[in-house]
C-alpha cells in the first residue's frame, strides 16, 4: 500500500510538473 501510493503521489506531481513547465513561459 505504502509502495503504492508513493508510486502514485511521485506519477502525479510529474504530470503536474510538466504541466507546469509547458503552460509557463
Amino acid at each position: 500500500m505504502g509502495d503504492d501510493g508513493v508510486r502514485q503521489i511521485v506519477d502525479v506531481a510529474r504530470s503536474l510538473a510538466v504541466l507546469v513547465r509547458t503552460s509557463g513561459p
